[in-house]
């Protein structure tokens, strides 16, 4: 719990107009506004979606203000304080509640646009570490004063940014005009692991084995199996990674939803999806997201998508989970049959067909293969990633362009 600040608050309250001084209590997952004398005025929960917050403009042309109205319902609330006070509020609250936007960044570029939104590069924002974007999410208009419909990728970023990840993109805001829902986010300027692998000439073990980590890290703690996330697109183009930090970024939710809202139809990446995600009746959990780790996990050891080397292998392999077992000379030393032993068998079991029989992303972080001892004999192991030559019409399984293994072994294992 962080140090709470003191405001003043002025609304209708017990159907008369009335200012009160207020304390305004951070909690893990909401805002308590108490009065000094300890009544409690409100409960605002991070994951409540009637609860918006709208900003003074000089917050965003001057970055800063002395007052922010809260919206409950129908219902408006002015709450005045200090601007580093009004500050701390809007650094609390930006990414968990709805921001109300009057004013949109004429500045910018737009750099994509599918099925679920557009999205724009702000020209006037940015660092040489960190870039900002916006998206505009495509949906029918909603007016303020009637009922509005969040897109599930608003409400899984909503959830996500409660507990800050440094494995996740950062949300600066959620935003609502009136008729479009947005947000703002804020990346690293870092490659895709598939422009990574395709530009390193080696990669040593240990590097994959700690992106590994990390995906199953962000599954634990931060949120994924707490909140029942599916994220439905855990692949070598949502993934980014720092090879300076040795630290990645999952940088897209587009197509993430929760256990209890999944749709019927859903998108997906051939080659990156788990098999029960291919039918309509079967219940999809977070072991979807472990297979989709499993699967990044065999091509950046072994060299190729599990399913196959062609575009057919792979959509006919795919939906049924069969996949291939790595050549006899992928790991060449004999003395290294252990983690040859150890990776696949971890890889198969985040693979099984059915979803019950994987075990959790806490199972398999205790696995051997992240042992400090383990890690140190093989640091300084390398694979050499070649371009393999494939038919021009292979454009699912693209990774192959630039996944063909040759194991450097430049230490000992025993």
């Amino acid at each position: 719990m962080e140090q709470d600040q003191q405001f003043e608050i002025v609304g209708t309250f017990n159907n008369k107009l009335q200012q009160f001084t207020i304390r305004i209590i951070h909690n893990i997952d909401m805002l308590s506004i108490m009065t000094f004398t300890e009544q409690k005025l409100f409960e605002l929960y991070f994951s409540e979606e009637d609860i918006k917050f709208q900003w003074d403009e000089q917050m965003d042309r001057l970055g800063h203000s002395n007052f922010v109205s809260l919206w409950i319902k129908k219902e408006e609330f002015k709450i005045f304080g200090k601007q580093d006070s009004i500050q701390w509020l809007f650094n609390l609250c930006k990414g968990k509640f709805i921001f109300l936007q009057k004013n949109k960044n004429t500045n910018r570029t737009v750099i994509e646009q599918n099925e679920t939104g557009i999205v724009y590069k702000l020209n006037d924002k940015g660092t040489n570490e960190e870039e900002y974007f916006d998206k505009v999410l495509f949906q029918n208009k909603q007016q303020f004063n009637q009922a509005c419909i969040i897109p599930e990728e608003l409400r899984v970023l909503k959830l996500l940014n409660q507990n800050k990840c440094p494995y996740v993109l950062n949300i600066e805001a959620i935003q609502y005009d009136g008729s479009q829902f947005s947000y703002r986010y804020k990346k690293k300027r870092l490659d895709s692991l598939k422009k990574f692998i395709s530009q390193t000439p080696s990669i040593k073990l240990s590097q994959v084995l700690e992106i590994i980590r990390q995906l199953l890290q962000v599954q634990v703690t931060h949120y994924f199996e707490s909140i029942k996330l599916i994220h439905n697109r855990l692949d070598l183009e949502n993934i980014q990674y720092s090879k300076l930090e040795n630290v990645i970024q999952i940088t897209s939710f587009t197509y993430s939803f929760l256990e209890n809202r999944q749709t019927i139809k859903l998108n997906h990446h051939i080659g990156h999806t788990s098999p029960e995600c291919f039918s309509e009746q079967q219940l999809i959990t977070t072991a979807a997201n472990i297979y989709q780790v499993g699967i990044l996990f065999y091509i950046m050891v072994f060299g190729n998508n599990p399913f196959g080397k062609s575009q057919e292998e792979i959509q006919k392999n795919n939906p049924m989970g069969k996949f291939m077992k790595p050549k006899e000379n992928g790991l060449i030393s004999q003395k290294l049959v252990t983690v040859k032993e150890i990776i696949f068998e971890m890889i198969s079991s985040m693979m099984s067909m059915n979803p019950l029989q994987r075990k959790s992303a806490s199972h398999y972080l205790r696995s051997k293969i992240f042992l400090p001892f383990l890690k140190q004999k093989i640091s300084r192991m390398e694979f050499k990633l070649q371009f393999n030559e494939i038919n021009e019409d292979d454009t699912i399984n693209n990774e192959n362009k630039i996944l063909n293994s040759i194991y450097i072994l430049k230490t000992k294992f025993k």
